[in-house]
């Protein structure tokens, strides 16, 4: 995959973000501004706070802090006064999430320049996009089963949705997952924000199963969320809570990922799920639901154990399965893995989002400001 060589003044794209925490889309962001200026762009982050922005990268960041942007009270003055302090204004603004593309309308039209909007989830029933083509230049969508849902449901027109997945990075050399020790009490973990439509839930239930049917094994919840509480007292409920261990304070997922013999992925609804494909990256195997991006790309036996949602007994007998039978899981791993290094890799993603900026930019009546 090449890249373009980095002009002396390329142009400039806003990633229009928030803040960051350990989720999917603030992964996605990053990606993005670490790699884009290989694909001859000048990306430039535009949120609320970098707390979460590990602290590695923050040096390699070109990063603008624009404090209560999404305040109705006090986010205009704050867009006007970022507008006016631009030195160098951008070519597109590109909205990292639903939720911003009203924010990132407001700069586009200041600036008289393309508007991108990704969507890592887009539901029935949610909130309606609250700008729409011809006002946004593209949409992508992260999963054929998003991408179905803004033709089909919200009715935009099929030129303007792009189907681009969600990159991830790849360990290089490629690590191959090691059989599993047979002395060592098996890690099952999850790891994503604790919101209900996360399904975690179910992941607890069928943690109480597996250690009712005997099983020596340790459960981890990694992330924070508004269902952590619940969870912790389900947890007691169940009478589990001394073989669940949560990691509410983490800024990547990926040290703890690396700790787990499978990783599960219980969502009731789904985008992609990048974070599976992070554990998948590391060489886990995985047990997930057929939800989503996940139905729209991995085949079950072959990449991951796919099952039906809301199934805590038939998700329980799978994990079991995976530890029962440690050959099977590594060759399910090492599958996994090569599929997510081919289909699923952050140069591919980046290459294809520069390349929709390319298209939308070289489309313009005027030439592009140096």
């Amino acid at each position: 995959m090449s890249t373009t060589p980095t002009s002396v003044n390329p142009p400039v794209v806003w990633l229009v973000s928030e803040t960051f925490e350990p989720r999917g889309s603030s992964g996605y962001t990053l990606r993005l501004a670490r790699h884009l200026s290989e694909f001859g762009f000048h990306p430039v982050i535009i949120c609320e706070s970098d707390q979460y922005i590990p602290t590695k990268l923050k040096p390699k960041l070109d990063i603008r802090i624009v404090k209560k942007m999404r305040s109705r009270l006090f986010g205009p003055a704050a867009l006007r006064k970022l507008v006016h302090q631009a030195t160098r204004p951008p070519d597109l603004i590109h909205s990292q999430r639903q939720g911003l593309e009203r924010i990132g309308d407001d700069l586009a039209d200041a600036f008289d320049i393309p508007h991108v909007l990704t969507l890592h989830n887009y539901v029935e029933n949610r909130t309606r996009l609250s700008v729409r083509p011809p006002d946004l230049s593209a949409l992508i969508a992260v999963s054929p089963s998003i991408q179905g849902d803004l033709l089909h449901k919200e009715n935009v027109p099929d030129s303007y949705v792009h189907l681009i997945p969600s990159g991830v990075d790849i360990p290089e050399p490629l690590r191959i997952p090691p059989p599993r020790d047979p002395e060592k009490i098996p890690v099952v973990g999850t790891a994503s924000v604790l919101e209900r439509s996360k399904g975690i839930i179910y992941f607890l239930m069928a943690a109480e199963l597996i250690l009712s049917s005997g099983h020596d094994v340790e459960f981890v919840i990694a992330g924070s969320g508004p269902e952590e509480e619940p969870l912790r007292l389900a947890a007691q409920h169940l009478d589990i809570a001394n073989r669940i261990t949560f990691a509410p304070h983490v800024t990547s997922f990926i040290p703890v990922i690396e700790t787990f013999d499978v990783f599960v992925l219980p969502s009731l609804e789904q985008g992609l799920g990048t974070v599976m494909l992070e554990a998948m990256a590391l060489g886990k195997p995985v047990v997930a639901t057929k939800v989503g991006g996940v139905a729209d790309f991995f085949v079950d036996g072959e990449h991951a154990i796919v099952v039906e949602k809301e199934n805590h007994v038939v998700l329980s007998d799978k994990i079991e399965m995976l530890l029962d039978f440690p050959d099977k899981a590594r060759k399910l791993a090492i599958n996994g893995q090569n599929f997510v290094r081919e289909r699923f890799h952050t140069q591919r993603m980046v290459a294809d989002t520069a390349n929709l900026y390319r298209q939308i930019l070289q489309s313009l009546p005027i030439p592009l400001r140096n």
